[in-house]
């Protein structure tokens, strides 16, 4: 066996689009056969939202175009990580819906991780996706 792998930059990979590999092998007599590889390119739609520090705070990460489950990351306003371990927090992945091919992620912010910010300038949660269906993909980008 052999694989080979088909690397497209993320600038050129916007939408879905089908890419033909060729393979020709003098073993086993085949000339230019063809396979068509689909690059099933998913979205990623944040919702902002304006949030008080009384009471806990759920985001949602919309990630669109999806037929099969994303694996979907967060980062904290600093840029950190955010994991199920991590305190303050919770995350639910979510699954896709298949009528509409969305899966939507929610990170809840519990009040008191939000009390305990010291600024009152605007933040910014992040959250990005890799797919589950491709080892290989690269994660998004934070969005």
């Amino acid at each position: 066996t052999q694989s080979t792998i088909l690397t497209v930059p993320g600038g050129s990979n916007g939408a879905d689009a089908a890419y033909n590999c060729a393979i020709t092998s003098n073993e086993h007599a085949k000339t230019a056969h063809k396979t068509a590889v689909n690059s099933n390119v998913f979205t990623i739609s944040p919702v902002a939202k304006k949030a008080t520090t009384a009471v806990a705070q759920t985001l949602t990460c919309i990630s669109g175009d999806v037929t099969e489950a994303v694996d979907v990351s967060w980062k904290d306003s600093a840029g950190g990580p955010i994991t199920a371990e991590t305190e303050g927090y919770s995350i639910i992945k979510g699954s896709v819906d298949t009528s509409t091919k969305i899966q939507k992620s929610t990170l809840t912010i519990e009040a008191d991780t939000l009390k305990a910010l010291t600024t009152t300038s605007p933040l910014t949660w992040k959250c990005a996706a890799t797919s589950t269906a491709y080892e290989a993909s690269a994660i998004s980008t934070f969005q």
